[in-house]
């Protein structure tokens, strides 16, 4: 069990998730389906030289959220766009729900408009 307190551990995980981070932390801070999930998502995440910011933090008990920004370069296929080698930037939120002194839960948001612009790309809302 993570003795660290809510915050510091969500800290982690960011720092986990970055470029130079290391993957297998996840397995000490998540549950493990959650650790697999993320390992498996940044092992293939489409922007790498990423950096993962805090810029905001509440916690409350067993809950904490956050304001995220990150800057990176997209160099993978990304929601069908093929890497375009740009630098980019964006912001988002993310929720976490922890259980037995790990992070159990994770919900996320960010700027999908704001991406998309900077990858040259738009999106077409369904007819």
């Amino acid at each position: 069990m993570i003795k660290d307190d809510p915050e510091e551990l969500v800290r982690r995980f960011i720092t986990a998730i970055n470029s130079d981070g290391d993957l297998e932390d996840l397995n000490e801070i998540c549950l493990p389906p959650l650790a697999e999930e993320w390992r498996a998502n940044m092992e293939d995440f489409a922007f790498t030289e990423r950096t993962f910011t805090v810029d905001d933090v509440v916690a409350d008990g067993s809950k904490v959220a956050i304001l995220w920004s990150i800057a990176g370069r997209h160099t993978g296929e990304f929601a069908g766009i093929p890497p375009t080698g740009k630098r980019t930037s964006d912001t988002g939120s993310a929720f976490f729900t922890l259980d037995e002194g790990k992070i159990a839960k994770l919900v996320t948001h960010y700027d999908a408009e704001g991406l998309f612009k900077q990858l040259g790309a738009t999106i077409t809302p369904p007819s």
